[in-house]
């Protein structure tokens, strides 16, 4: 019985002393200072009609995913309803975070479940979509769009559609950059060819 409380008790000293390591590593200004720099950026893209604002959100944990929406940034007239800086896991480090790109889709009633659909890039540089049967087929299908993502290199980051029917909308995951105009550019027209699907 002494042996078990010793190790149960090594077990707490153990967690205790990782989650304290890790408390203490993490950068408490990192996602105020992603924000910043994802706004400003943005705002000297110089978009058409593009306007961009910080909104104050508050830290939000998603158990289901396991990530954490840090900020994010507000964008008008161009059809995401958000720019989230996101986290895996608790503690925000500059080498685990990623935007999602979030926007309005239609309703799931009635259709069959949704699934995330990511893009793969082969050896020869040949992209497919796999996920979703419907959007997979209809990504696929769009050669010019897919050319456009291969020549703006977006497809040399992790690029996926991740669906969120509960919330009536969608999210295009990329690893944490500051898009070109053109990257942003094919991004909204992803989104597009998204919501022609969903």
């Amino acid at each position: 019985m002494e042996i078990v409380g010793n190790a149960a008790l090594a077990v707490v000293v153990f967690l205790a002393i990782w989650y304290l390591f890790n408390y203490f590593r993490t950068d408490r200004k990192l996602p105020e200072m992603k924000s910043a720099e994802l706004l400003a950026h943005l705002q000297s893209l110089n978009l058409d009609d593009a306007l961009f604002s910080d909104d104050k959100m508050m830290d939000r944990w998603s158990f289901v995913e396991g990530a954490r929406a840090l900020s994010r940034v507000r964008p008008e007239n161009l059809g995401f309803s958000g720019i989230e800086v996101m986290s895996r896991g608790r503690h925000p480090k500059a080498d685990n975070l990623w935007l999602d790109y979030v926007f309005p889709v239609s309703s799931a009633d009635g259709q069959p479940r949704r699934k995330e659909t990511r893009l793969r890039v082969d050896i020869n540089r040949n992209p497919t979509w796999k996920g979703d049967p419907r959007l997979a087929e209809s990504l696929n299908q769009a050669g010019p769009l897919n050319d456009r993502i291969m020549a703006a290199g977006i497809s040399e980051q992790f690029l996926s559609v991740v669906p969120q029917p509960l919330f009536g909308c969608a999210r295009i995951r990329v690893l944490f950059n500051l898009p070109s105009a053109e990257q942003f550019t094919v991004l909204q027209d992803l989104a597009r060819q998204v919501k022609e699907v969903w």
